[in-house]
Formats: structure tokens, C-alpha cells, sequence
């Protein structure tokens, strides 16, 4: 319920293309309570949801620091509240802060993943078996440095920390609020449709295939197949919102990742489907969530996925009941509405800070 801090406020909330249907759905939610709410987003977003405006993917040169300024400069009449997604900058993170607070803002910042997981302590704990190894190897120390560098600079200085999920709360030094992803479940399920095939069919769409634990999964599926058991996997490339709810519908399982411990937005979507889900969920996790003892999701990891699968194959009958249990596990956990109140505690907290 609202207690009047938001009356005649402004927020901006912007700009990760990574995360525009989470953000599309809550802010969309809190503009018809009647909070004063615009979405940035990129021109590149590559799943065809709209931002409330729209900017240009900014190139990393000079021009592009120099049209930050003044972008940032323009907006500052604009609004009071800046949340911020996946730790982005304007022009330099530092610039950015001093900034905000000379001019009295009040400013959240929202991690989603990449931009402060702990790719060091994950290479160092884990070596090669870690999913970042890989990652790290390219870019070198030297950029996860700096990234670590801005990561404890944003925390110190930030009104609020949130995280998309528990799987974060190592790799940062102190956060506020775990507001899980936000999508609109009825939107959502409105793409159901009923298919009718012989094979087992599994879906898996990850953004990043090595991070994700593909390989395992594609390992285990051949394993099956050289058996003898009728089972398809299919990984698709990079599809639209619609074409990648049609091939949810198609498959009998999710799985969404084999090596990280807790689930992404994917998973949300094939939940909202009434689509069963496999992931690999650390125990830890859960404890640090309130929802975390009612995940429906199957458990499984690279090591025992193929024994997972075939026991989902011995029983398909079950197959529609943990996937009604993930629907109401997300309509109750997951939906805009629910998310969009835990954004509004958020932004009344700013702002009697």
C-alpha cells in the first residue's frame, strides 16, 4: 500500500537488454497503480520486447562517454529515483555517482549475474571444473579486476543492492533486498498449446551454452539415444519470445542450467507453461530465500542429468502434475504483480532514507 513518498515521484529504471522482459512486466504493473515509471532499453534487444524508450546501444569510445554525459545530464530534471540494471554506466561508474548525489538522487542498483558474479573465486575454488574457466582465460585478471574494482565502489555508494537471485550473495560484499524474476504469468500462459509426439523431447536454450553446462546434457542425451531410447533434444539458436514459447509447448522438460545452482528466467517461462523443469539447485540457496522449500524445479547436475531424464521417461504420467506445481509455484512466487509491490517497498525505502 502506498504511503504517499511516491506521490509526484519520478523513477527511472534502465537499461539492461538482457533483462527486458522482467523489467517490461513489473514497471508496466506499477504504471497502472499509478507510479510515475518510465523503462529504458536498448535498440538491440534481441527478444522483441519494447522498452518505454528506447536508446542506442552505446559503443565503448570517447563519443560514447561523451553522449552519456549528456544523457545523464538530461535526465536528472527528469527523475528522483535512478535503478539501475546489471551495474551499467552512463559515462564511468565514479562520474556517474558523483553525480547522482551532487544532485540529490537517490540511486538503486540491481545485479542480475554477470556483471558481479566472482569469475576469480569460481576459477580459484574450482579450476577447470569451474563454468567460468573459459571466461576468464580470454578476458585475463585484468578485466575481472576492474570489474571487482567497480562492483566495491557501486556497493559502498548505492541506496539499495538488490540481486536476482541467492546465487549472488558471495560474490558481493553486503546487498538489501533477493527480488526473484518478474515476468507476467497469464501473459505468458496464454501461449499454451497442446502437442502430441512419440519422442521424449527435451528443450534447452541457453544463453551461454558453457556456462549453462550444455555439453553435459548433450553428452547424456546421445548416451540415451545409443541405448535405444526415443528421446530429442533440441537446442535452438537465438529465437523470438513467441517461437521460444512454441518450442516450450512442443518438449515435455525444461532444463535450463546443469552447473551455476539456481534457475533463470527460462525456467520461469517454462513453469508459467505448465512445463516440468531440470536444473541444478544448490541446497545452500535455498536457505536464503523465503520461497526456497517450494521450488518444484527437478534436481539434477552434469554428473546424473541422463539418469534424471530417463526416470522422467519411465514416468511420463507425472509429467502433468509437476508441471501444474511449477505453474502455481511462479504464479505465487514470480508473477509481475507480486514483484512489482516488492519494487514499490524498495522505492519507498529510498526515499525515506
Amino acid at each position: 500500500m502506498r504511503n504517499g513518498l511516491l506521490d509526484g515521484k519520478r523513477i527511472f529504471v534502465g537499461f539492461d537488454d538482457a533483462g527486458t522482459e522482467g523489467i517490461q512486466s513489473f514497471t508496466r504493473v506499477l504504471k497502472r497503480k499509478g507510479l510515475d515509471i518510465d523503462f529504458y532499453g536498448f535498440d538491440r534487444n534481441p527478444f522483441g520486447v519494447r522498452p518505454d524508450i528506447t536508446i542506442r546501444w552505446w559503443r565503448p569510445t570517447f563519443l560514447r562517454k561523451f553522449r552519456g554525459l549528456i544523457f545523464l545530464l538530461s535526465l536528472l530534471p527528469k527523475y528522483d529515483i535512478f535503478h539501475i540494471y546489471f551495474a551499467r554506466n552512463f559515462v564511468h561508474y565514479e562520474i556517474d555517482n558523483f553525480i547522482f548525489k551532487i544532485a540529490g538522487k537517490k540511486v538503486i542498483y540491481d545485479f542480475r549475474g554477470s556483471d558481479v558474479f566472482d569469475v576469480e573465486k569460481s576459477v580459484r575454488d574450482e579450476g577447470k571444473s569451474s563454468p567460468y574457466y573459459h571466461l576468464y582465460q580470454d578476458r585475463g585478471p585484468r578485466f575481472f579486476k576492474y570489474l571487482a574494482k567497480k562492483k566495491k565502489f557501486i556497493i559502498e555508494h548505492a541506496d539499495q543492492i538488490i540481486l536476482a537471485g541467492p546465487w549472488l550473495v558471495d560474490s558481493v560484499s553486503r546487498y538489501d533486498s533477493i527480488i526473484p524474476y518478474s515476468r507476467d504469468i497469464d501473459q505468458i500462459g496464454s501461449y499454451k498449446r497442446s502437442y502430441s509426439h512419440r519422442e521424449f523431447t527435451i528443450l534447452h536454450a541457453p544463453t551461454n551454452s558453457e556456462i549453462k553446462g550444455s555439453k553435459y546434457l548433450s553428452k547424456a542425451i546421445d548416451e540415451l539415444r545409443d541405448r535405444g531410447l526415443k528421446v530429442r533434444l533440441i537446442n535452438p539458436d537465438r529465437t523470438s519470445r513467441e517461437e521460444l514459447f512454441d518450442l516450450i509447448n512442443r518438449s515435455d522438460v525444461v532444463v535450463d542450467q546443469l552447473l551455476l545452482g539456481w534457475y533463470g528466467g527460462f525456467a520461469v517461462e517454462a513453469m508459467a507453461l505448465g512445463k516440468p523443469v531440470i536444473c541444478f539447485i544448490k541446497e545452500d540457496y535455498k536457505k536464503l530465500v523465503p520461497f526456497g522449500e517450494d521450488i518444484p524445479i527437478i534436481g539434477a547436475n552434469k554428473d546424473n542429468v541422463g539418469e534424471v531424464v530417463e526416470k522422467l521417461m519411465g514416468n511420463r504420467s507425472k509429467l502433468k502434475g509437476l508441471g501444474k506445481r511449477g505453474y502455481e509455484f511462479v504464479k505465487k512466487f514470480h508473477d509481475a504483480e507480486v514483484i512489482a509491490q516488492q519494487y514499490e517497498d524498495i522505492y519507498n525505502k529510498v526515499l525515506s532514507l
